[in-house]
């Protein structure tokens, strides 16, 4: 798998970097939104890049033509907005979202999802870091980088005082229990994830 990597490194400087962009990109949600933002657009240009899009690739992905119509309502209704200012920003931006999803798709699907398993690894063994920090955060008070919670049975993890902790998890609750299932052989590990991926879910 690692060796993969770094063959790809070598031939394609450009999957290289999504690949990697793509792997850290949960640890990006719980430090900083400058990296979230910076990642994407960064994710989105080598995509558009790669695949130089054109009137032709829109016009034969119809889930693509149905967001783009659900997007054009999104800025007609702009129009209706009492804070037109406010939500201007948040309409147009809501394009790169698109353009997000279908890269996080062309890339993961590369080569036959060859680099799947490595993505989703890290995504695992990030997703098992937070539930370890969670549930020492819970027993100590506070996290591994002292991270507490203002409020009392709110646990804050790396997240701090946002308190988001828990929309967090929950986006990453299921991919990281359905790998664990795919990818563990070992039945009684598999289950013990889960329990434990479960027992902070309700701590949160």
């Amino acid at each position: 798998m690692f060796q993969d990597l770094n063959h790809l490194k070598k031939n394609n400087l450009n999957h290289f970097i999504s690949i990697l962009i793509i792997s850290i990109f949960p640890i990006f949600f719980l430090f900083s939104s400058l990296l979230i933002n910076l990642s994407t657009i960064i994710l989105i240009f080598l995509f558009t890049f790669e695949i130089k899009f054109s009137l032709k690739n829109f016009t034969k992905d119809k889930i693509l033509i149905l967001i783009i119509t659900f997007w054009f309502f999104i800025l007609i209704s702009l129009f209706t907005s009492i804070h037109f200012e406010n939500s201007i920003s948040r309409s147009i931006g809501f394009f790169r979202f698109i353009l997000f999803v279908y890269a996080l798709s062309y890339y993961i699907k590369l080569d036959n999802y060859k680099y799947f398993k490595f993505i989703s690894l890290i995504w695992f063994s990030i997703f098992t870091i937070t539930s370890i920090d969670l549930f020492i955060e819970h027993i100590l008070g506070y996290n591994l980088t002292g991270n507490e919670s203002y409020m009392p049975g709110r646990l804050a993890g790396f997240l701090g005082d946002e308190l988001k902790i828990g929309n967090y998890y929950l986006g990453f609750y299921f991919l990281s229990l359905v790998f664990s299932i795919q990818f563990f052989k070992n039945k009684f590990l598999s289950i013990s994830i889960i329990i434990f991926f479960s027992l902070i879910s309700l701590l949160i």
